[in-house]
């Protein structure tokens, strides 16, 4: 087990034994622990609050960020979550295969699309794949959240393995924690260029989109949702994965830039 994933775990066990000690001293509040991926932040955290405000049960949502993989594996040790959202379906699978999730309970979300993404004074123009390995030269990097782990990765290398690239560019790759690690570290310097979800690179005015990747045969950029498997189960948690489904949430997410699971970004 990584340094990283023992941290995340141990930080994600402090902060939750804290809530529900602070939870059983007022039995009227109900807390619903949502994990999610790190690139759901801003638009899950609005509709945590809308949901919040929405129920009758004075439930409070708690969440918890990181990577889908990194999510799996808490799940995995320690299921103090009660919903897991996805940014994409392995992981989904790979905790029903183990009876951590409701089986029946899973269902699409949301979708997005990959950008690739440089700072505003890297000057640098690329206007698709084909010319991104020479693009890179011998002075820049190529960043991407994980590509053996994290989904946001996954498809960066699956897009790059479909156009025949991978190869030319895997020896200047920089692989990040997530996807908004990998944001973040392309805001740090000129010289980094790399794959995030479009609707990252709507968060920071320190970089510029230099093209969107368009909708690719066997290439779905879906995020899914599940219950994890509980042995006594609360109606707040089917509740709000019921709620991220109808128009109000799926506004929020259209506002922030997510499409709806049925719909793909135009092929070009």
């Amino acid at each position: 087990m990584s340094d990283i994933l023992r941290v995340s775990r141990g930080l994600m066990l402090l902060s939750l034994t804290a809530l529900a000690a602070c939870a059983g001293s007022d039995e009227s509040v109900r807390m619903l622990r949502v994990s999610a991926a790190a690139s759901l932040h801003d638009v899950v955290t609005e509709l945590a609050l809308d949901f919040e405000e929405r129920s009758r049960t004075g439930v409070s949502v708690e969440l918890n960020f990181a990577g889908s993989n990194v999510l799996a594996q808490q799940i995995h040790a320690t299921p103090q979550a009660d919903v897991f959202l996805s940014a994409d379906k392995i992981w989904v699978d790979d905790l029903l295969s183990s009876h951590r999730l409701e089986a029946g309970s899973q269902r699409t979300v949301f979708a997005n699309q990959l950008v690739l993404v440089a700072r505003h004074d890297a000057e640098l123009t690329i206007d698709g794949l084909k010319p991104l390995a020479d693009s890179l030269g011998t002075d820049r990097s190529l960043v991407m959240a994980d590509p053996e782990a994290v989904p946001a990765g996954r498809y960066a290398k699956s897009y790059l393995v479909a156009e025949g690239l991978w190869k030319r560019v895997e020896s200047q790759l920089v692989p990040a924690l997530d996807v908004r690690a990998a944001l973040a570290l392309i805001e740090t310097d000129p010289a980094l260029v790399g794959f995030v979800y479009r609707t990252d690179a709507t968060t920071s005015d320190r970089i510029e989109t230099l093209f969107e990747l368009p909708s690719r045969d066997g290439i779905d950029i879906v995020y899914w949702g599940g219950l994890v498997a509980k042995d006594s189960p609360h109606g707040e948690a089917a509740a709000f994965l019921e709620y991220l489904g109808t128009p109000a949430a799926l506004a929020v997410a259209e506002r922030h830039g997510f499409l709806p699971p049925t719909s793909r970004p135009p092929t070009q």
